[in-house]
């Protein structure tokens, strides 16, 4: 990556994490927990962190955050005692509510800022990920 595209991540994480933080008190990184959570309720903590690309450690400390937060709930697995399964409590619903807006205008920012081109991008980055995580 570019130094350009270096500064333009870190720009946009920075102001993405700035709008959740303001919104709902969590990071951009605890919101993708929250919402893959939510979209998969019973999920492992290993299941996210694969689906995330990131290692069981930082999911682990992710999670532990979030429950302390009361947004998620960790139960022990019926099938597997050593595992926990995640699910979004109440509270967590009403912080993915507030989590809409502040991502809706980045991603307004992004789609003004990109055009027509967004979605190729997406696309494309998409399938650098792919092959980043395969090789």
């Amino acid at each position: 990556m570019t130094k350009i595209g270096r500064t333009c991540t870190v720009s946009l994480q920075k102001r993405a994490d700035q709008a959740l933080l303001e919104a709902a008190g969590i990071s951009t990184a605890q919101s993708a927990v929250l919402v893959i959570v939510a979209n998969s309720p019973g999920m492992r903590q290993n299941q996210v962190a694969s689906s995330l690309g990131l290692n069981e450690s930082a999911v682990t400390a992710m999670v532990t955050r979030l429950v302390k937060l009361g947004l998620l709930a960790r139960a022990r697995s019926a099938e597997d005692s050593r595992a926990w399964e995640l699910s979004v409590t109440q509270a967590g619903e009403t912080t993915l509510k507030a989590i809409e807006a502040p991502f809706a205008e980045v991603n307004a920012l992004i789609d003004g800022t990109l055009g027509e081109d967004t979605d190729a991008l997406a696309a494309r980055l998409d399938a650098l990920s792919t092959r980043l995580a395969t090789s």
